[in-house]
């Protein structure tokens, strides 16, 4: 079942809270640990959009507050919607998920229709392997690719490193 690290946290709710960002996209919702923090910082104002491909998370959305619910495929659900902007998106223990195409596609579609990426992925790599299969009814949950900061290099962006938790802000192109 989806989980996320506290690593970081910090920093996500200093961005959130010292931007003017009002919309903002959470893919791989899960437990809405994203919006949950957009809520705090940004009160009932901010809209958020939820994405998450497990129909048992779409209570989880619905709870959280998010105004808008998606149960589905993220990768089509964002080309089939190429008008959608958002301020801020989070793709945080999630990219991992995604083939590594899709991921790749993902961020450059996503850096022409945003402000800011946030992404939160672990190290996956000889020293510090974080492996996960699919858990029970829950496939989407296995890691299918793996990053590292040389992934990142062709986007504006900053990266940080905790251990086994890699933290990126890539700036996008929407002002």
């Amino acid at each position: 079942m989806p989980g996320s690290s506290d690593l970081f946290d910090d920093r996500i709710c200093s961005l959130i809270g010292g931007s003017d960002y009002k919309t903002f996209l959470d893919i791989g919702a899960g437990y809405c640990k994203m919006g949950m923090l957009v809520r705090v910082n940004k009160g009932a104002e901010a809209k958020i959009t939820g994405i998450d491909i497990n129909r048992a998370m779409e209570t989880n959305m619905a709870s959280a507050g998010y105004d808008e619910i998606v149960v589905g495929d993220a990768v089509m659900w964002l080309f089939d919607n190429p008008d959608r902007c958002f301020d801020c998106v989070f793709i945080c223990d999630c990219l991992e998920h995604l083939r590594k195409s899709d991921g790749i596609d993902v961020l450059n579609h996503l850096t022409i229709r945003s402000k800011k990426i946030v992404l939160k992925i672990p190290l996956n790599n000889k020293d510090s392997y974080l492996f996960q299969t699919g858990q029970n009814e829950y496939n989407s949950e296995a890691h299918i690719s793996i990053w590292g900061a040389a992934d990142f290099l062709p986007f504006p962006h900053s990266y940080d490193l905790d251990g086994a938790m890699q933290y990126v802000v890539i700036t996008g192109y929407r002002r």
